[in-house]
C-alpha cells in the first residue's frame, strides 16, 4: 500500500486493506462468541470486558453501594462474578470518576450479554458515522475521505475499542460534536459537550485549554457549568469519593498490569525501567520541552486570532496533548483521528509525512514486535509529526 502512494491504484489498495481487516474482525468476533464458555472466550476474555466495569458500577450505584466503588477487591469480585470467574481472578480496579456509576445505573436493567451486544452495535455505527463526518470536513476530495474512513475502521485502536468494549468512540463523539457546535457558533453547547469528557479528563485537557483560549465567554461558561455538574453528581455517593478516586489514579502508574501499555512520550519507555538517573532526567526534560513547544505554538495561534487560526489550534491541541498526557492507552488513539486526517490534508506535498500519518491511522499493528525490541516506534513517529506541525505553523505565522 505504501509503495503505491503515487500510483493510480492508491484508493483501491486502501479499501481492500480496510475491508480485509473488517472481515477478519467480524469473523474473529463471531468465532470467539460462538466458542465461548459461560461468556469467556478462548483467550480468557469476557464479552466486552472493559464495558463490564460500567455495568458493575451501575449495579453498585443502584444497590446503594457506590461508596465502595474504589474497593478494588470488592469491585474485581463483582466483575468476575459477572463472567462466572473465581472472586480472586485477576481484574482491573475502577478508574473512572465517581459520577460515572450514576450514568451507568440503567445498564443493569438488561442482562449483561444483551446490553453488551447492543453497546457493541451502537459503537460500530457511531464510529463509522464519526469517521465519515470528520473525513468530509477535513478532506475536500470524496475519494480521499473514503480512504480515511477505511483507514479508521481498519485501525487497531478501533478494533480494540470494539472488541474490548472500550469507550473511545464516546470520547471522540464528545470532541467532534463539540467542535461542530463551535463551528456553528453554538459555543455554549460546545462547552457543555466538551465538559462530557470529564469521564476521561487526561485526554480532554488539550481541547479544554483550546476552548479557554479560543472560545467565547459563553463557551467557557458552558464548560464550567458542565464540569461543575459532574463534580456535584460525583459527590452524591459521598464527598470523599473524589479523594478516593484521586488516590486510585495516583497509584495506577505503579501497577504491573499497565506496564508497557502507556503510549504517551512520558511513559512510552517504561519497558526500560529501572534506568540510570541520567536517563530519567533526559526523559522528563524532553517531555517538558515538548510541552513548551506545543504551548508556544498554541500561543502564537492565539495571538494571530481569526477562525482559521482557531481551527488549526483545535487539531494541534487535540493531537498534541494525546502524545503529551501521562496516561494514553492504545485504544485511546481513536481520538487522534481528526488531527491525523487534518494533518494528512496538509501533507500533500510530502509523501514521507503521509506514510507516517497513515502508520498512525492504522496504528499499532506491530505492537508486540516493538515491545520485544523495547522501542515505542509509533510514539516516536507521533512526536515527530507533532514537532513538524508546530514548526510548520510557527513558520507560516
Amino acid at each position: 500500500m505504501i509503495l503505491g502512494l503515487g500510483a493510480d491504484g492508491w484508493h483501491g489498495r486502501i479499501r481492500r486493506f480496510g475491508a480485509s481487516v473488517v472481515l477478519v474482525f467480524l469473523v474473529l468476533f463471531a468465532w470467539l462468541r460462538l466458542t465461548s464458555t459461560q461468556g469467556i472466550d478462548r483467550f480468557g476474555n469476557g464479552l466486552a470486558p472493559d464495558f463490564s466495569q460500567f455495568y458493575v458500577a451501575g449495579q453498585l450505584a443502584a444497590a446503594g453501594e457506590i461508596g465502595r466503588i474504589y474497593d478494588e477487591t470488592l469491585f474485581s469480585s463483582r466483575v468476575n462474578a459477572l463472567f462466572g470467574l473465581p472472586k480472586e481472578a485477576d481484574s482491573y480496579p475502577f478508574l473512572y470518576p465517581p459520577f460515572v456509576p450514576w450514568i451507568a445505573i440503567p445498564l443493569p436493567w438488561m442482562p449483561y450479554p444483551l446490553v453488551a451486544s447492543l453497546y457493541l452495535l451502537a459503537m460500530m455505527a457511531l464510529g463509522v458515522g464519526l469517521a465519515w463526518s470528520i473525513a468530509r470536513h477535513c478532506l475536500l476530495d470524496r475519494d480521499e475521505a473514503l480512504d480515511a474512513v477505511w483507514l479508521f475502521v481498519a485501525a487497531i485502536p478501533t478494533v480494540r475499542c470494539l472488541l474490548y468494549g472500550q469507550n473511545g468512540m464516546i470520547a471522540l463523539a464528545a470532541i467532534w460534536l463539540g467542535f461542530l457546535a463551535w463551528k456553528a457558533r453554538r459555543e455554549g453547547l460546545c462547552g457543555l459537550l466538551l465538559a462530557a469528557g470529564a469521564f476521561k479528563p487526561q485526554l480532554f485537557a488539550g481541547v479544554w485549554l483550546w476552548l479557554i483560549l479560543f472560545g467565547s465567554h459563553r463557551a467557557r461558561a458552558g464548560l464550567a457549568l458542565g464540569l461543575l455538574f459532574w463534580a456535584v453528581l460525583g459527590c452524591a455517593g459521598g464527598a470523599d469519593l473524589w479523594k478516593q478516586w484521586l488516590d486510585v489514579i495516583a497509584h495506577v502508574r505503579d501497577s504491573t498490569k499497565l506496564q508497557g501499555q502507556m503510549h504517551s512520550w512520558l511513559n512510552a519507555f517504561d519497558w526500560w525501567r529501572p534506568w540510570p538517573r541520567s536517563v530519567e532526567v533526559v526523559r522528563v526534560v524532553s517531555w517538558l520541552l515538548l510541552i513548551a513547544c506545543w504551548l508556544a505554538t498554541l500561543g502564537r495561534l492565539w495571538r494571530q486570532g481569526g477562525i482559521a487560526a482557531a481551527e488549526t489550534a483545535f487539531y494541534l491541541a487535540l493531537g498534541g496533548w494525546v502524545w503529551l498526557t501521562p496516561r494514553f492507552c492504545q485504544y485511546d488513539a481513536v481520538i487522534l483521528y481528526p488531527a491525523l486526517v487534518w494533518w494528512w490534508n496538509r501533507s500533500h506535498g510530502t509523501h514521507l509525512e503521509r506514510v507516517w500519518i497513515i502508520c498512525l491511522l492504522t496504528g499499532f499493528y506491530f505492537g508486540d514486535f516493538f515491545v520485544m525490541i523495547k522501542l515505542p516506534l509509533l510514539t516516536i513517529i507521533g512526536v515527530v509529526i507533532l514537532i513538524s506541525q508546530c514548526f510548520r505553523i510557527r513558520h507560516k505565522t
